[in-house]
């Protein structure tokens, strides 16, 4: 595996659109805060609080500027400010509370289909030696919660891994897995659950939560989309493949835009389908089986109604279906809860510990798992690789 695999900018026209590529994901709120108390954030679909304390900012006209907010799609909606205490200079602090709602006729769908026209421009139409499969069965490779651009360092945790290290780690599990499956009918890869630890240059998850980090954002993006090139590419040789995009709590709005990368470079591959969708939960039917996919935040505080949510959303699968299961990552270790009609599964992490779950105490073992399903459904088995 390379460090900067083979998506590397070959010429200008590649340069300028990566280019546009990356002001695309800076206007969809991926900002970068020149303050120097980061601020706290509270985000809906439609309005963003911004909520600061013990800062020199005292107008919404400052905010603007030093949070880079893009006035095209945000209209101020309140603003209030108050004073703080003051510096050992005198000179008087404030806090700041500003509500942003979005423009009327602005939409995120808008802005990822400016992702998207930019990403044909750089994206050449893509062959894959398809071989075909000799099985009726499908197989499921879940490596949840990877959290490439997470830092763990030795004097913290008692190891060292780098970006390379993670990058390294999951194809070689992915590679692992793949061969394991023996060539299924159908091979399905969630994407993302967690798959970044920082939504943005702030260096936070989504919800503005501090991660440590020592990669930029735009290169994590960079190297973590073509990892999963790589990952793809394989698969697609030996099957059919369904890529959902799981979307985490950590890096909600990158792995979305990943998303939408990856629809555009695999668009012209007949047997790669990339659902992208922003609709938290992902379902599919592989013969008798129903599968949900979606990161797990939302539920597992609420396990008992898996089954009907699920009948809700997926009536028709699931009046076609005899085996339901639904996939969950985010807590970082296993559970399994037997429901009424729908087996619930929550699977560790291929992540290795950060200072803040190394201090906490969360230990569990790092594995990625291989899930093989018959098409009757009658029939399953599971292997995993763990460290």
């Amino acid at each position: 595996m390379l460090f900067r695999p083979k998506i590397a900018i070959k010429n200008d026209t590649e340069r300028l659109a990566w280019i546009e590529l990356i002001r695309q994901i800076k206007k969809a709120g991926v900002v970068n805060y020149s303050n120097d108390k980061s601020p706290t954030i509270i985000e809906s679909d439609e309005s963003l609080v911004y909520e600061l304390k013990s800062t020199t900012i005292n107008t919404k006209e400052k905010l603007i500027k030093e949070c880079n907010i893009d006035t095209s799609i945000w209209d101020v909606s309140s603003f209030r400010v108050s004073t703080w205490q003051q510096k050992e200079n005198g000179e008087q602090l404030f806090a700041v509370r500003c509500v942003f709602k979005e423009k009327k006729g602005i939409f995120k769908d808008d802005i990822l289909k400016s992702i998207e026209s930019g990403m044909i421009k750089r994206v050449k139409p893509k062959n894959v030696n398809f071989k075909g499969s000799d099985n009726n069965n499908t197989a499921i490779i879940n490596i949840f919660d990877a959290h490439i651009d997470k830092v763990t360092l030795q004097t913290e945790t008692g190891e060292h891994t780098t970006i390379q290290d993670n990058v390294n780690k999951f194809y070689s599990m992915f590679e692992y897995l793949l061969k394991l499956a023996a060539k299924p009918e159908r091979i399905i890869f969630p994407i993302g659950n967690d798959f970044f630890n920082v939504n943005d240059s702030r260096n936070t998850t989504k919800k503005g939560t501090p991660q440590d980090t020592n990669v930029n954002f735009i290169d994590a993006f960079e190297i973590g989309l073509n990892l999963l090139i790589d990952c793809i590419d394989k698969a697609a040789e030996v099957s059919e493949v369904y890529i959902p995009i799981v979307a985490g709590n950590h890096a909600e709005d990158l792995e979305y835009i990943l998303g939408v990368t990856l629809e555009n470079i695999y668009k012209n591959v007949d047997n790669v389908h990339i659902n992208y969708s922003r609709q938290y939960r992902k379902y599919y039917q592989f013969g008798k089986n129903m599968f949900m996919f979606a990161h797990g935040d939302k539920v597992k505080n609420k396990i008992k109604d898996i089954p009907q949510i699920m009948a809700t959303e997926e009536p028709n699968l699931w009046a076609n279906s005899k085996f339901r299961y639904a996939i969950f990552g985010d807590i970082h270790h296993e559970q399994t809860h037997d429901l009424r009609g729908v087996k619930a599964m929550f699977l560790r992490s291929v992540s290795h510990q950060d200072k803040w779950h190394h201090a906490e105490g969360y230990f569990s073992t790092k594995t990625a798992y291989l899930h093989i399903f018959s098409d009757c459904g009658h029939y399953s088995s599971v292997n995993t690789i763990s460290l």
